[in-house]
């Protein structure tokens, strides 16, 4: 599974897995994507959107040492994110 762009490609043809894994950090946002979505479509608070996210989520690490470890910068996910969170956050307050 790759992360956001991988479980919009599986919307898109109508599957919906049951268990989504994740491999390392690459799809680190799968399960933000995957909140999102339940906040949004199965109009979830953000607790309970977590708590069934974490359900069937499986993340499996084959290289365990420093270089192998994806890590992100608080500003650049920040940069990246910000539009994302204030508009979910803006629909959240409409509703």
């Amino acid at each position: 599974m790759l992360g956001i762009g991988g479980l919009r490609a599986l919307e898109a043809v109508g599957l919906k897995p049951t268990v989504y894994h994740m491999n390392e950090g690459h799809s680190a946002f799968l399960a933000v994507e995957r909140m999102r979505l339940l906040i949004e479509q199965e109009h979830l608070n953000f607790d309970e959107a977590f708590d069934a996210c974490r359900a069937n989520n499986v993340f499996t690490t084959h290289t365990s040492v420093p270089a192998g470890i994806d890590l992100y910068d608080p500003g650049m996910l920040y940069d990246y994110s910000a539009s994302t969170a204030a508009r979910a956050a803006f629909r959240s307050i409409s509703s």
